[in-house]
Parts: structure tokens; C-alpha cells; sequence
């Protein structure tokens, strides 16, 4: 099982969000790479740092290639780029006690295959790096 979890980690664009409620408990969010816009591609898990258990809150589909996240500073607002020629962005509301991820918008990111994003600390930009076309 650790075996695993370190594959996953190895493998996955991943964001922890410490739980309030139980300060060894956080939201692990996986961003993966998806064959097309059906297969899911964002996961949420439930993380308890001091047994390495791993249990599945929730996941969505409807991204293509969200492979990089970003949570904003307030955790209430989750960004994963969309890995494809003409990439994008997409915006979700999120609640890290059910795990659940409300999809709210998607934005071009100005250019291909956007592989980073992230948000400034006021949570009123994000930014996105896109590696195919070299621009941000």
C-alpha cells in the first residue's frame, strides 16, 4: 500500500489541504492525464499523515488532462489547467469536507498545453504557465 501511495505521488500533480477538523487528516487532490473530457480526472482523497491511509472522497469528469492544481489560499477555490493544444483553465468551488468540487468556469490560458497554474495570495489572479507555446 505505501508502495502505491508514493507511486501516486511520484506520478500525480498533487495539492494537500489541511483538515480543521483533525489536524492529521488532509484533502489530497490528484490531478491526472485522461484519455478525453468523460474519463474522470480530478480526484479527492481523504490523507491521514500518521497511518497513510488513503480513502476517496470524491472525483469529477468533464476536465481534459487537468494534470497540475492549484487550491486557493483560502481553500474554498480549486484551479487545474487543461493539458491540450488551445489549453485552459477551469475554476471549482471547493468543499474539503465532503470533497466535493463544484465545477464554475473555464477560461482559455493563452496558449498550448498549460502545465502550471497557480494563485496570488489575495485569491484575485491566477496565472497560468503554458509549456507548448512557451507563454504565460
Amino acid at each position: 500500500m505505501k508502495t502505491a501511495i508514493a507511486l501516486i505521488l511520484a506520478l500525480c500533480s498533487i495539492n494537500l489541504v489541511h483538515s480543521q477538523s483533525n489536524n492529521k487528516s488532509y484533502s489530497l487532490l490528484i490531478g491526472t492525464y485522461t484519455k478525453s473530457s468523460t474519463n474522470d480526472g480530478i480526484y479527492v482523497y481523504d490523507f491521514n499523515s500518521q497511518t497513510a491511509e488513503v480513502i476517496l472522497k470524491s472525483k469529477i469528469s468533464g476536465e481534459e488532462n487537468p494534470s497540475y492544481l492549484a487550491i486557493s489560499k483560502d481553500g474554498k477555490h480549486v484551479y487545474a489547467v487543461n493539458e491540450v493544444k488551445n489549453g485552459g483553465v477551469s475554476s471549482f468551488l471547493f468543499n474539503p469536507a465532503s470533497g466535493e468540487l463544484t465545477f464554475l468556469n473555464r477560461v482559455g490560458s493563452g496558449g498550448d498545453s498549460p502545465c502550471y497554474v497557480s494563485v496570488d495570495d489575495k485569491n484575485k489572479y491566477v496565472f497560468a504557465g503554458n509549456y507548448g507555446s512557451g507563454s504565460l
